[in-house]
């Protein structure tokens, strides 16, 4: 009896004790639904899940529903939905809140509602949305704040919006919006800020502008906006920084006839940056066209380079044609940002043939130099060229004629101040004026001197010379 008594309490202490969860050690195949069903009882208790999930009935075609995993909240890799012929919406997941890696959502043919997914916030690598036939809304996806990889949303043949995308305000990657046959407009993106890759925009038939994207600022990578039958115009790109731009692809949308948006505008101004611009509608059918669309200074930069000499830079570039010109003015920066105009050469009015420019830059810094072009119409408007880039090093005083009677002349430095010492430290001559020829020696003594020669980058040289 004593014995009976003690098994029992064994028991009913056993009981009290709080289970441990029992999640998988591997990532897992979910191919039936079956399994599905079973998830809870071979898996009790795992509400975070620390491997990946596949959910793919290509084989049996017997998933309907995910009700059985209404016990996860978070997955530490991914989530795959792939091949769910039968499966209509994604309730079972509700709990769900975070994705370590990815979520992919592809082509589920009778998939129409991801409004299960309503408490999702994170998606720690990419996010793609394709090949789901009967999806017609993103409804289900707001709360996601920012995608850690790239975004795909493509070939969803009944996508009317993105508005299911108005959570995300960031994506570390690409960003594409291909093959979605119905979506008219971007409306969805109105909170995108920053895309840290490329941006494609192709094989929209119905796309008439890219609104939606309005308040995107920066990106870096290849924009490419091509094969939109119905796209009319780039108004949507207003406040993109085109300095992300590595490469723009606009081509084979044959009513895009308006292209231009400030910062394609700013872009194609510069001939250094890359641009395949082809088979649109009259107006932005080619760069030129672009450019005349833009309004930009007429004047066709080809070419803008230098060289480093010994003590100066010489800057050269030419023109293939001109109209209105005023001129331009060089700017030049040590830091890349902060430019400062150095010089100014006048242009040549209206021509029509090449012409060549020079600058000579007397007085560059030690190390780097930036410079640029500010071309000047004369009615004021202004455009920039490419920047180039040129190494300055520090340059070396010369005195002739040594030894001398009367006069001496430095050379290699255009500015700065002098002081003339005898050999015991007294200072005959101090000159600070900010440039000088030959020096007036005549009056000094006969004997041995030295010349301390501060130039405008405040370096000193120290030389030595005989007066007769």
């Amino acid at each position: 009896m004593i014995k009976s008594i003690g098994t029992i309490f064994t028991l009913l202490l056993l009981s009290a004790m709080p289970t441990t969860s029992q999640c998988p050690t591997a990532d897992i195949l979910l191919n039936t639904q079956e399994e599905i069903d079973d998830f809870s009882a071979d898996y009790p208790g795992c509400t975070d899940l620390p491997f990946g999930i596949t959910i793919d009935d290509s084989l049996s075609n017997t998933i309907t529903n995910l009700d059985g995993l209404l016990q996860i909240s978070t997955v530490d890799r991914f989530i795959r939905i792939a091949n769910n012929g039968a499966l209509t919406n994604l309730d079972g997941l509700d709990n769900l809140t975070a994705v370590g890696d990815f979520l992919a959502i592809q082509t589920n043919q009778s998939l129409n509602d991801l409004s299960a997914l309503a408490n999702l916030t994170n998606v720690g690598g990419y996010l793609a949305v394709g090949n789901n036939d009967a999806l017609a809304d993103l409804g289900g996806l707001q709360n996601i704040t920012a995608v850690g990889g790239y975004l795909t949303i493509g070939n969803n043949d009944l996508l009317a919006d993105l508005t299911g995308l108005a959570g995300i305000s960031s994506v570390s990657s690409n960003v594409s919006v291909e093959f979605n046959p119905l979506l008219t407009d971007l409306d969805g993106l109105q909170n995108l800020v920053s895309v840290g890759g490329g941006i494609s925009v192709r094989w929209n038939q119905a796309l008439v502008n890219l609104n939606g994207i309005q308040n995107l600022t920066t990106m870096g990578g290849n924009l490419t906006v091509s094969l939109n039958s119905n796209l009319s115009s780039l108004s949507g790109l207003d406040n993109l920084d085109e300095q992300g731009i590595s490469w723009l692809y606009v081509q084979s949308n044959p009513q895009l006839s308006d292209c231009a948006t400030p910062p394609i505008c700013t872009y194609v101004s510069n001939t250094g940056n890359g641009a395949s611009i082809s088979s649109n509608q009259i107006g932005c059918d080619d760069r030129i066209e672009v450019e005349a669309s833009c309004s930009l200074l007429p004047v066709r930069l080809l070419s803008f380079d230098g060289e480093a000499r010994s003590g100066y830079h010489h800057l050269h570039w030419k023109t293939a044609s001109e109209a209105d010109n005023a001129g331009f003015y060089i700017e030049r920066a040590t830091s890349g940002t902060n430019w400062e105009e150095i010089g100014f050469v006048p242009g040549r009015g209206d021509q029509t043939q090449t012409n060549s420019y020079d600058y000579f830059d007397h007085r560059p810094s030690n190390g780097i130099n930036y410079y640029r072009l500010k071309q000047t119409d004369f009615d004021g408007a202004i455009s920039h060229s490419q920047v180039v880039t040129l190494e300055g090093k520090a340059r070396t005083p010369l005195l002739f004629p040594n030894p001398t009677a009367d006069r001496i002349k430095i050379s290699g430095i255009d500015n700065g101040s002098i002081e003339i010492i005898d050999i015991y430290g007294m200072i005959h001559l101090q000159n600070t004026t900010s440039s000088w020829g030959e020096i007036d020696v005549s009056s000094l003594p006969a004997g041995t001197y030295q010349i301390r020669v501060t130039d405008s980058t405040a370096v000193d040289h120290r030389l030595t010379f005989v007066k007769l």
